[in-house]
């Protein structure tokens, strides 16, 4: 019952927090998001969990068409080229792992994005610190 309330609790805290965040946080909590969903994948693959293992990566692909809709081509130019062809890719790979039901693509995309992820939130950081020294 706790437990219940506590995965309530934090379902909450995580809608208010994509209400109210900046668009970069939002990006960064949609690879959060991702990573997530292919450790869920991943650990559904190792119970035998097909119909789990399944929604898994469902669930990481839309999240990663997700990111590839948010693409701003003009102003972002070849990094949003590359990020379409990256996100293309790894949906394709994880399409390719519920079909064979096979870990090492989920390994793969997993380890690209969160490499993607590391360098977004390093940008958002180094963006805070800038926007703090200027104020400050």
């Amino acid at each position: 019952m706790a437990q219940s309330y506590l995965k309530s609790g934090h379902e909450q805290y995580r809608k208010v927090q994509a209400q109210t965040g900046s668009r970069a946080d939002l990006v960064l909590m949609l690879y959060q998001g991702a990573i997530r969903f292919m450790n869920r994948a991943l650990a559904k693959l190792d119970a035998e969990d097909i119909e789990g293992t399944h929604n898994a990566l469902i669930r990481a692909q839309q999240i990663l068409n997700e990111l590839k809709a948010t693409l701003n081509h003009a102003v972002g130019g070849e990094i949003s080229s590359g990020l379409d062809g990256v996100y293309d890719y790894c949906v394709q790979r994880l399409i390719d792992a519920n079909v064979s039901k096979e870990a090492d693509p989920v390994l793969e995309v997993k380890q690209l994005i969160q490499q993607i992820a590391g360098a977004w939130e390093e940008a958002l950081q180094q963006a805070k610190d800038t926007r703090s020294d200027l104020s400050g």
